[in-house]
């Protein structure tokens, strides 16, 4: 028994020594990544681009994987959506992002252009706050952490080579889908032939159509019932 909870001591201490230089090496990458030509500001708040954000995390560790987290509604348990509903009436989305088996979680209230929590929040303003937390989580790992601590450059060691900074050069998108379409898509995943299909039965879309033609009212009605719709579908 000695010999193999020893043996258990080794494994786990081997495990942490790698799992803390992974951590480091994810650090040392992304948080040399200029990102300040992709800020934008509003309301004396700045803010960095999804789009740009993803591309950046994909292009240097294409395994990143995000997930965001659904809650149970506190007046009805059987309804989940994908942010924390608080007893004031405002919403929380959170996000947790997966890089090389490297984990973070962040949050972030639904705020209105004034940056106040917005109480019973809209699909548009979930879907947009959850974007934004997914980039804020993005700087949890490095990319463009300096930006929420007011620094409009990133840190660098004078004896720093000029060489030595990551410069992040990404092939720019003509048209970037919007965010309740990336949304759907994840929840989705490889089963969106069945949510197109149940588009056409509904009448809601014609053949050829996918779910990304709905229009306002039936796009809506799938975002508030996503689950639900996901559940008849097996998916």
């Amino acid at each position: 028994m000695d010999l193999l909870y020893g043996l258990g001591q080794i494994i786990y201490a081997n495990t942490q020594d790698k799992m803390e230089t992974k951590h480091k090496d994810i650090w040392g990458k992304l948080s040399k990544i200029d990102c300040t030509d992709q800020i934008d500001k509003k309301m004396g708040l700045k803010y960095l681009s999804w789009a740009w954000a993803w591309g950046i995390a994909m292009e240097n560790y294409p395994d990143t994987e995000f997930d965001v987290k659904y809650f149970s509604d506190p007046s009805n348990a059987t309804k989940m959506y994908p942010y924390e509903i608080l007893p004031d009436g405002t919403a929380t989305v959170w996000v947790e992002v997966i890089i090389e088996n490297v984990r973070r979680l962040m949050w972030l209230p639904v705020m209105d252009n004034r940056n106040n929590p917005i109480k019973n929040p809209n699909s548009r303003q979930v879907s947009d706050t959850t974007m934004r937390c997914l980039v804020k989580c993005l700087a949890l790992f490095g990319l463009g952490h300096y930006i929420y601590a007011g620094e409009d450059l990133p840190d660098t060691a004078p004896e720093e080579p000029q060489e030595s900074r990551t410069t992040a050069h990404v092939t720019p998108q003509k048209v970037s889908p919007p965010a309740w379409v990336v949304s759907c898509q994840l929840r989705f995943g490889t089963k969106e032939d069945k949510v197109n299909k149940y588009c056409i039965g509904k009448g809601y879309i014609k053949q050829g159509q996918t779910f990304r033609d709905l229009k306002d009212n039936e796009r809506q009605l799938l975002i508030n019932n996503i689950e639900a719709v996901c559940k008849t579908l097996g998916i």
